[in-house]
């Protein structure tokens, strides 16, 4: 590894990549051992760098953010290889500890999972206690988004998914009008 791991991520990036050095770093961080997370980082470090170079893992070069081929398709006359600083999306990452079995991840991975699962239940609860929010409110959506320190304009987008979905017009379908719409004569 060389001395770019440690530099820090470039403010311009985008919050869904993440440095590989960062990624093992956080797998091993709750080990207060200090051999055993210099090891582990190291090891992860190698497979993820490892895993990047043979298309495994989608990696993106840290500054241009070019994919991995694309960055070393000719552009230059050697190819940059691979190093702990360059990214790769954290979604992808905790989808190859998955796949892997990456035994030092499943706190992780356990930890993320949970969190899922509570956001999609928990986005069912929201909308719920909105719509019960907006008739305690007699339909004032104002002061209902207030309640959920919102925007009247988002309130109304989250619980209008419910609304257009129930109250969808049936298009009648005979021979003379396939599409539900006359024409008018004139």
């Amino acid at each position: 590894m060389t001395e770019t791991i440690f530099a820090d991520p470039a403010e311009s990036l985008p919050g869904h990549l993440c440095p590989l050095f960062v990624m093992a770093a956080w797998v091993y961080g709750r080990d207060p051992s200090q051999e055993t997370f210099l090891a582990g980082f190291a090891r992860l470090t190698n497979a993820l760098i490892n895993a990047g170079s043979n298309g495994a893992l989608a990696v993106y070069h840290p500054t241009t953010l070019l994919p991995y081929d694309v960055h070393n398709s000719g552009v230059t006359d050697e190819d940059d290889p691979i190093t702990a600083d360059w990214v790769a999306s954290i979604s992808d990452v905790l989808r190859w500890f998955n796949e892997n079995g990456i035994e030092a991840a499943r706190w992780m991975l356990e930890a993320t999972n949970a969190s899922l699962q509570s956001d999609e239940r928990g986005s069912a609860n929201r909308e719920t206690a909105m719509h019960q929010a907006l008739e305690r409110n007699g339909g004032n959506k104002t002061k209902t988004a207030a309640e959920f320190g919102i925007t009247r304009q988002r309130l109304s987008q989250i619980i209008g998914k419910r609304e257009r979905s129930d109250d969808r017009k049936v298009i009648a379908l005979t021979p003379q009008d396939p599409f539900g719409v006359t024409r008018k004569r004139g």
